[in-house]
């Protein structure tokens, strides 16, 4: 029976990899002495309110929301693990909510060896044992994209709220999570229709807003926080994409092995990505992968170009793409381990109103959702076949039972009770048959916004 997984199933494997990933960031967490920046974050965050102030200003308000949060931990003391454990904290939560978001996008396959590849990276689990606020950068990124493709589903103004709430806290823990609300905005015009780009980018712009103040303080201090950036060499370039693959800044067999295999596996993702952006119209598959090129791509490429006339790239600063790293190479990997799949339930159920067309008709009961309201009826669905089967249908409209309802999404989905699966007279081998869009093909999925 294909049931939406509960809360309970779903929920158990990201905790685990978010389990894994803190026990990797406990080991020997305070064995290391504090380095230079690590000491900075402690004395900013001890400081009185009127001198912390005036530290963040001074620092062109960079990473303002991880020392907010450092201010109030340290009161609990200043050892080593426990100035480190906050960032513990954040990678392992990043983690789990990357398996949300990938789950969502492309399957519970692809989240699940995303998340893992994000819990066992070296350059992951380096900068969760360290006091700064990279691993709290790295999971509100993750939470800002999730917001995005949560708040376009729900077209709420409590969503949309959420999403520029979390995505400015991402901009004032670091200036690179500007990048990721550029590469949102890509995503956004490449991969949805005109009259669908209006709420995400007025979203946007309220971003934008929120980090007016950075920009001033920025402008005020002109270069004197960059002065200290080499300019960019073939070593910077070759630290970021060990980082971004796995290898971190320490060479090793084992790493370099991990390194090759994830690079490939990118590759390998990038052009099933490509390839599916291509063949998807806008609002259909071609989202899931436009988030991840775009997330990967635009922060990577904006920072090499700045960098050619102003050196501002740092090799820890891309931590940001780390995740669409991972979630590109997870699709790589399946693309090359398993034959293409429709997509899952949670992508088909972002999916636009399914409409079927065909010869036959098909005996239905339809199951319609509508603001916490569920009613059961009976109604004539045209399929592509003769099959009796059960039909569930998810809507945001009260009035809507057939078609497209004003207030949402819907997203119609027959089970065949056939033992040979699929929709007889259909063609179809699935096991379990949809009444697909006519603008879409199975073979290349229905995410979209």
């Amino acid at each position: 029976m294909d049931q939406p997984p509960s809360l309970i199933r779903r929920g158990g494997v990201p905790a685990a990899l978010s389990i894994l990933a803190a026990v990797l960031g406990l080991v020997h967490l305070g064995t290391r002495s504090v380095w230079l920046d690590e000491a900075v974050t402690v004395n900013i965050a001890r400081l009185e309110p009127a001198p912390f102030l005036r530290a963040l200003a001074a620092d062109a308000g960079n990473m303002s929301a991880y020392y907010a949060v450092m201010r109030a931990w340290v009161h609990l003391g200043e050892q080593e693990w426990v100035v480190r454990l906050p960032s513990v904290a954040f990678f392992s939560a990043a983690v789990a909510a990357l398996w949300l978001l990938a789950d969502r996008l492309f399957g519970r396959a692809v989240a699940t060896t995303a998340a893992l590849l994000l819990a066992v990276s070296p350059s992951g689990v380096r900068y969760a044992q360290e006091a700064r606020g990279y691993a709290l950068e790295l999971l509100l990124v993750v939470a800002s994209w999730w917001a995005l493709v949560h708040a376009v589903r729900r077209r709420s103004a409590w969503a949309w709220a959420g999403y520029v709430a979390v995505s400015a806290l991402a901009v004032y823990t670091h200036f690179f999570g500007a990048l990721v609300v550029a590469a949102q905005a890509v995503a956004v015009w490449v991969s949805s229709a005109s009259r669908s780009r209006r709420a995400p980018l007025v979203a946007m712009s309220a971003v934008a807003m929120s980090a007016v103040p950075l920009a001033i303080l920025v402008r005020r201090q002109g270069t004197a926080q960059v002065q200290w950036i080499p300019p960019l060499d073939g070593r910077q370039l070759a630290e970021a994409v060990s980082l971004l693959t796995g290898a971190g800044t320490e060479y090793g067999w084992a790493r370099l092995a991990l390194a090759v295999v994830v690079s490939a596996a990118v590759a390998l993702g990038v052009a099933r990505a490509w390839t599916g952006m291509r063949q998807g119209p806008p609002g259909t598959s071609s989202v899931c992968y436009a988030v991840a090129l775009a997330w990967l791509v635009v922060p990577t490429v904006s920072a090499l170009l700045v960098s050619v006339a102003r050196p501002m790239l740092v090799p820890r600063y891309l931590l940001v793409v780390l995740p669409a790293a991972v979630l590109l190479a997870a699709v790589g990997l399946q693309a090359a381990l398993r034959p293409a799949r429709a997509p899952s339930y949670w992508a088909r159920w972002l999916s636009s109103p399914c409409t079927a067309s065909g010869r036959g008709t098909a005996r239905t009961s339809v199951s319609t959702r509508s603001y916490g309201r569920r009613r059961r009826t009976s109604c004539p669905v045209t399929g592509r076949g003769t099959a009796s089967s059960s039909c569930r249908s998810r809507t945001g409209s009260p009035s809507s039972t057939t078609g497209d309802g004003p207030g949402g999404l819907r997203m119609l989905r027959c089970r065949s009770r056939h033992r040979t699966g699929g929709v007889r007279g259909s063609g179809s081998t699935r096991p379990s048959s949809w009444i697909w869009p006519s603008a879409r093909s199975p073979a290349t999925g229905g995410c979209g916004w």
